[in-house]
Parts: C-alpha cells; structure tokens; sequence
C-alpha cells in the first residue's frame, strides 16, 4: 500500500467594504474546494478570518455580510507545499438601482 501525503496550508484574510478599509465585522466566510462542500466560519470584529489544514488545491472563498446580505466570491489556490499561508481579501460591494421621477421646484413639471 502507498500512501501519499496531500500537502496541506492555511487560507487567512479580512472582508471588508467597498472603501477597502472598513471591517465587515461578523461576516460570514465560507471555503469551497473540490475537496470540500464548504467550510463555514464567521469573521471577527474586524472582519478577519483563517481556515487552517485546508488540502492544496483550488478554492474560493465567499463572504456575506449578516446585516446587508451583500456577497462576494474570490478564487485562490493553495499550492503544492505543506504549511503554505494563502491570504485572499474579499471587498464586499453594495450595488443597487434607484427609481424615481426628477420634477423641477415647482413640483409639478418632471425633469
């Protein structure tokens, strides 16, 4: 019998708004890899989060913010060397659409 060992590292990061500076605090992360039906875990404070012993490999980290339900989804691979630190950083978006109609100061007259 052979066994073969399959390198394995840790995937580490912080989810933060669209500013690229404020903390997604609470967020929840989740890991998926062919290895994996996903992996959940909820961030810290100040939206940091680390999943260790995870197989070499692709994956993709999804984060969603618990209050504004806003998701984000970033690919990463975790090389062919044990005890490999990846970091992937996930920047949580709001995009939206606003409906409405312009009137001039008058009100009554639409733009």
């Amino acid at each position: 019998v052979t066994l073969q060992f399959i390198p394995r590292g840790t995937v580490f990061g912080q989810v933060v708004f669209g500013d690229g500076i404020t903390p997604v605090a609470y967020a929840q992360v989740t890991l998926y890899g062919s290895w994996s039906a996903g992996r959940v875990m909820t961030a810290d404070q100040n939206g940091k989060f680390l999943f260790d012993r995870v197989f070499a490999g692709s994956f993709t980290v999804t984060a969603v913010d618990p209050v504004l339900g806003i998701r984000e989804s970033v690919p990463g691979t975790v090389p062919e060397a044990d005890g490999v630190k990846k970091e992937v950083n996930v920047t949580l978006t709001a995009m939206g659409t606003i409906k409405g109609t312009v009137y001039t100061a008058d009100k009554k007259s639409a733009v």
